[in-house]
């Protein structure tokens, strides 16, 4: 099966993206990750910010109902890859290059019998976590929107999130 046009190549986004830090275990075949799948207090290339706080409420919520997030190729909805299995909003967390990180910190699994999927896990490298939101409260008193309250709709593997620090941070 030849890859799909929505692999092509896209152009570089103009900062750099911290992708070649993943720690990746050898021989890792389980389609596990572990990562950000967003970073607060970071403007992103839309113009959000996303503060602290955020995703409590939808996180309690998703945790008493046993729902896990789908995880998406790309955010195309009709293209899923996997699912989260833990999410948890961390503060001043060392990553394994001890970068203090405060964000969306999520477990997930791809399920590599799908193309997508298996695509995604081969390039991990080259992939960024990103989240799919419903705003609930938010404030815009610059150019830039800081959100306050949201509602976690999915996660999903990109080759070019809006959060440059979102990332994956673990597969194994």
């Amino acid at each position: 099966m030849g890859i799909p046009f929505l692999y092509q190549e896209k152009e570089k986004p103009m900062t750099e993206i911290i992708y070649k830090n993943i720690l990746i275990k050898s021989g890792s075949s389980s389609g596990h990750f572990q990562g950000y799948a967003n970073v607060y207090d970071i403007v992103d290339r839309q113009g959000d910010r996303i503060r602290p706080g955020a995703f409590l409420k939808s996180i309690d919520e998703h945790s008493q109902a046993k729902t896990g997030l789908n995880v998406y190729f790309e955010h195309k909805t009709h293209l899923p890859i996997g699912k989260i299995t833990k999410m948890q909003e961390v503060y001043n967390q060392p990553d394994h290059n001890g970068e203090k990180l405060s964000g969306l910190l999520v477990e997930g699994r791809l399920l590599l019998t799908l193309p997508c999927a298996d695509y995604a896990w081969k390039n991990i490298k080259n992939m960024g976590l990103s989240v799919g939101i419903q705003v609930i409260v938010s404030g815009k008193y610059t150019t830039i929107r800081d959100i306050y309250l949201a509602r976690l709709v999915e996660v999903s593997f990109t080759q070019n999130p809006a959060n440059t620090k979102s990332r994956i941070i673990t597969s194994y």
